[in-house]
């Protein structure tokens, strides 16, 4: 059985801050972000919902042929009933004499059935048969017995002919668990050993504290602003990369890949979630102190002096991908989901759809590992790139360059996505860079919280 093709699927727009509904139409007139009195100067981003599912259309329909073909069948039983009252009434007939004969020649004419005149047919030449075998026996006495007899023959070769047909059970088929509409922000931090150097000059705080700080409290504003809808659809992902690329576990030791509603549940404070982030950075670092003298000669073969940006954007794209295709258990994650699309509106007046997916991947050095190679960023093949990039520096360096060279193009502003950090001023914004995409809210500096 297929799906009613009348039926089609209707989206809503719903803003996840204050919970206002927007049709398609409107959502295209204000740009997919939320006009709200509450959130007009926040530039929250909408988030599309499908409002009919068509799941149930198709039981409906299946129970009520299921229902057609049970009556369908009552009656072929009922039918069959009749015919064989109809057989076994004409048998009980007595056709002794030709007043008899006569009548039922009457009641052929006035439309008896095709099997009642089988059955008279097949009596009479049986009968008459028996007669011209034994003349001596009484007509009458003959004729009633054998009607006797072939009235049994005729009806149980009618009940043969007329079976009850098997009615099969229908068919319904299992309704399938909708999937979750989500969010997805995928933060990949550096986690070289230079990220411990001093963030500015005159202060003693390491680049390391200072982002995992800025990151929790960005986080964080999610947790307190966002609904409770907003909480459990949208998921974080954190991940880490020197040498090579993974995501850092939980303090259970499992994926650090959870709603936000999760975090919620697990921490007590942006403090609290700052210090699991600056550990989780050095823990990945995986530095092990050698050889006094071979440390300061072949210091470079630690794990903690390497930055390998192609292995950090594979797996920011593999989970990227995996969302999409509705299933992160392979990394730790949930199931059974389907990453939102937004519709928004280029610089040009053209409709774009971007998935509610946003990565960011920040460093403080140059791509180094493996040695004299070049950046691969499968982001660039992307119809659409969520790659945002941060870069901890001068903006005359190399480093800085490479991290230009991948983000993508904001499609509202059109507008590159990627952030320069190199004064204190600056520092200040990355609370509202890692909120921006934590919650897959936006792409650049345009885009960027503005209460922060």
């Amino acid at each position: 059985m297929t799906l009613n093709n009348a039926f089609s699927e209707e989206f809503e727009f719903i803003c996840s801050d204050c919970g206002k509904r927007y049709s398609e139409s409107e959502a295209a007139q204000v740009g997919s972000f939320c006009n709200s009195d509450l959130c007009a100067d926040s530039m929250t981003l909408l988030q599309r919902v499908r409002i009919t599912p068509p799941q149930e259309e198709e039981i409906f329909e299946e129970e009520a042929e299921s229902e057609k073909e049970i009556a369908v069948a009552a009656a072929v039983v009922e039918e069959a009933k009749n015919v064989a009252e109809t057989v076994e009434v004409v048998a009980e007939e007595k056709t002794d004499n030709e007043e008899e004969k006569a009548q039922k020649e009457e009641n052929k004419d006035e439309g008896l059935g095709e099997k009642e005149k089988e059955v008279d047919e097949a009596i009479t030449s049986a009968v008459e048969e028996e007669v011209e075998e034994d003349k001596n026996e009484s007509l009458e006495e003959t004729i009633q017995e054998d009607r006797e007899e072939i009235k049994d023959e005729v009806i149980e070769e009618v009940k043969e002919e007329v079976k009850t047909p098997t009615i099969k059970a229908p068919k319904i088929s299992p309704v399938k668990k909708e999937r979750i509409e989500v969010g997805l922000g995928i933060l990949v931090c550096d986690t070289s050993g230079s990220m411990e150097d001093y963030a500015i000059e005159g202060q003693r705080i390491p680049k390391l504290t200072l982002v995992a700080g800025s990151v929790a409290r960005g986080i964080w504003d999610l947790v307190e602003y966002m609904s409770e809808f907003g909480k459990e659809r949208a998921y974080i992902a954190l991940c880490g990369f020197n040498k090579k690329a993974d995501v850092f576990k939980d303090p259970q030791g499992n994926s650090f890949i959870k709603s936000v509603m999760e975090i919620e549940k697990e921490f007590s404070s942006a403090r609290n979630l700052a210090e699991y982030i600056s550990n989780a950075m050095k823990a990945h670092q995986e530095y092990v102190p050698g050889n006094l003298i071979k440390e300061t000669l072949l210091g470079k073969q630690n794990t903690k002096n390497f930055t390998n940006v192609t292995d950090g954007l594979r797996l920011a794209h593999e989970l990227k991908e995996s969302c999409l295709k509705g299933d992160m258990t392979p990394f730790g994650g949930p199931s059974n989901i389907r990453a939102v699309e937004d519709v928004c509106l280029t610089p040009e007046g053209d409709s774009v759809n971007v998935p509610n997916i946003r990565c960011l991947i920040y460093s403080d050095g140059s791509h180094n590992y493996p040695n004299k190679t070049t950046i691969t960023n499968p982001f660039a093949n992307d119809e659409t790139s969520v790659l945002m990039s941060a870069f901890f520096g001068k903006e005359d360096s190399r480093g800085f360059k490479q991290m230009e060279s991948i983000a993508c193009i904001c499609p509202k502003h059109g507008e590159p996505g990627t952030f320069l950090v190199n004064n204190a001023e600056r520092y200040h914004q990355l609370r509202g860079l890692f909120r921006m995409s934590s919650g897959a809210s936006g792409f650049c500096k345009y885009c960027l919280p503005r209460d922060v």
